[in-house]
């Protein structure tokens, strides 16, 4: 490694700022960019402990939810910071992704200055890494916040490790263990950086040759432990979100033969970045066994080769195995998701096909007795245009949801998430018909899609065509009697639209069965009986919407109405009321509730009577 690190720090500086204004330019357009409809409403949009902010509940929620599949404490946490600064102003939350990218790009610099001491080298690969097309939907994605955040700490791990194997302490080693940590904190596929340090302990780091190998695997014994621990995690996490349905749906030799043409396609994407796509189908059984085949062939070949050659060229051996390891968490051995591959998963592994291009062609190069110096900056000026104007092109398709889904139609075929995604922006347009059609193209292509035919029957019921929107609930019900959504859907069309009382309680008494403490759907059910005219019943609802959440409004809304409409009853009503509080903790609470909503409603008699409680139970 140079000892002599900042000796040429000028032209460090001048080279990291060139790469850093390019980036800033080419991403600064996102900051007018919306959210999208695929995600950011489960990361934010609809998540009220991230919309709370930064507080302690939020925090707690943070590191004891997995939500999404995973546990992600600082990724959460770096979303509720974003609302407390921008609030719902999406472009803060994209530009909070780009200022990240920035950041981590600059450390990747710094990792390679540190071990390969070619500046124009660790530039080259830096430029890759900051501005290629590939991992626009990390940084444009305000859900993948979670990518560029791993992916920041994971090249803090690389340099702090750097630092640590220049002079070897316990604080230093602790130091790189408390980066890893916090990558694993912000995604989970860097599980694999353990071995990662071994590999470029070989080179370019070049500690094989002065330690045993025993010794540097005992070294990471450190890293394994929480690296093994997260990834159980991560595999509970993702079974109990359901994120591994199609884990089920498929043989597992089918998920091993797409893992092998996932390699193939990901290097084929990072040399030729064109018909990119926020979603690629998973073929299932329709996949070329043939072309898999050949694909594994081709990998394991090319693992052969690294690995024959590492004495000769050791970046190869390197480069190679960094893409494969690091790629290896999401290849699709374990199926997550539905989709073949996605371009995200490319945002740390790529580096690794950038080190064996750029190290090779740099080896070519020294073989021509040509002017270095102007040759290289040409070249890297080169690259530098070269994938600015690919990255502020694909920038763009992340502008709106129809461009964005319109754009992955285009260059995908049998896209199921393409279509609804664009349905959902058409019925946010108000463009009903259009989005009809949509969901009837996505329904054709996986007519078991749940998601499908819930929104399909949303548009139908805006419409109107109610008779329409209860036959996709029942079709929905033939492939999954228990789901709950189309029970619940199904019960409110039968009671609000049209008022058939019985039906809609059916509905509901079958999807309480699965979960009985959802406070819309007490409610509700609260509120048939008090159209049914059984009062008591209603009451009865009611209260147990309370139990199961005090923070629901409607409940307390719905039983004021309840008393203010009882005529004769009320006296009785109001006693049943109190008899039901007095037995509930936070009684002085409730009372107070209630007499606030009739205060604002000017029924003084029934808010005087609630506040007279509400002193009597506060007191005891």
């Amino acid at each position: 490694m140079n000892q002599h690190f900042f000796r040429n720090y000028i032209s460090d500086i001048l080279l990291i700022s060139l790469i850093v204004i390019c980036t800033a330019v080419i991403y600064y357009p996102v900051r007018f960019f919306d959210f999208i409809s695929l995600d950011d409403q489960l990361y934010i949009l609809d998540n009220t402990f991230i919309q709370n902010g930064l507080n302690w509940d939020s925090l707690i929620w943070a590191f004891s939810t997995t939500r999404g599949g995973s546990w992600h404490p600082l990724t959460w946490i770096s979303h509720m910071m974003d609302i407390s600064w921008y609030g719902l102003d999406s472009g803060g939350h994209h530009w909070s992704n780009v200022q990240i990218h920035i950041v981590s790009t600059i450390l990747l610099f710094i990792f390679f200055r540190m071990t390969l001491t070619k500046i124009w080298i660790s530039a080259a690969i830096a430029t890759c890494f900051a501005l290629h097309p590939l991992h626009v939907e990390s940084v444009a994605w305000i859900s993948e916040r979670k990518d560029v955040l791993s992916v920041f700490w994971a090249h803090l791990t690389l340099v702090a490790y750097v630092w640590y194997t220049v002079k070897k302490s316990l604080y230093r080693q602790l130091m790189v263990l408390f980066c890893f940590c916090f990558s694993l904190m912000s995604k989970p596929m860097m599980i694999t950086m353990p071995i990662l340090f071994c590999v470029i302990d070989y080179w370019p780091l070049n500690r094989w040759r002065n330690y045993h190998t025993c010794h540097l695997f005992k070294e990471k014994v450190l890293f394994v432990i929480p690296a093994i621990i997260i990834a159980i995690l991560t595999v509970i996490s993702q079974k109990t979100e359901g994120a591994m349905t199609a884990t089920y749906e498929l043989p597992f030799y089918y998920q091993l033969l797409n893992a092998g043409t996932a390699y193939c396609l990901y290097l084929g994407k990072i040399f030729v970045p064109i018909g990119l796509s926020i979603f690629y189908p998973h073929p299932g059984v329709n996949l070329s066994v043939f072309y898999a085949f050949c694909s594994w062939l081709f990998i394991m070949s090319v693992t052969w080769i690294a690995i024959s050659c590492r004495k000769q060229f050791p970046f190869v051996f390197t480069g190679t195995i960094w893409f494969l390891l690091t790629l290896l968490p999401v290849i699709g051995i374990i199926q997550v998701g539905s989709q073949q591959m996605a371009d995200r998963y490319t945002y740390f592994p790529m580096t690794g096909i950038t080190i064996v291009f750029l190290m090779g062609l740099l080896t070519l190069f020294q073989k021509f007795p040509i002017k270095q110096k102007a040759t290289k900056f040409l070249l890297f000026a080169i690259l530098l245009s070269c994938l600015s104007l690919a990255t502020y092109k694909q920038v763009y398709i992340w502008q709106d949801n129809s461009r964005l889904f319109q754009h992955a139609l285009d260059h995908t075929a049998l896209n199921t998430v393409a279509h609804i995604g664009l349905a959902d922006d058409y019925m946010k347009k108000n463009h009903i018909l259009i989005a009809i059609d949509h969901y009837k193209k996505a329904l054709h292509i996986n007519p078991h899609h749940t998601n499908a035919w819930l929104k399909l029957a949303k548009a139908y019921k805006k419409i109107k065509k109610y008779h329409l929107a209860l036959a996709a609930y029942e079709k929905i019900l033939v492939f999954d009697p228990d789901c709950y959504d189309a029970h619940v859907n199904s019960g409110n069309l039968f009671a609000q639209n049209l008022h058939q009382y019985e039906q809609a309680m059916a509905h509901y008494l079958i999807a309480l069965s699965q979960q009985s403490d959802d406070p819309v759907l007490l409610t509700n059910m609260g509120n048939i009986e008090k159209e049914k005219g059984c009062i008591h019943k209603a009451i009865q609802w009611y209260f147990q919407a309370i139990r199961s959440d005090d923070s629901y409004l409607y409940s307390f809304v719905n039983l004021a109405i309840l008393i203010d409409t009882s005529g004769s009853q009320t006296d009785t009503i109001l006693e049943q009321c109190v008899n039901q509080f007095k037995q509930m903790k936070k009684a002085s609470f409730y009372f107070d509730h209630l007499s606030h909503i009739f205060e604002t409603n000017q029924k003084k008699s029934l808010a005087l009577f609630f506040k007279q409680k509400a002193r009597i139970y506060g007191k005891h």
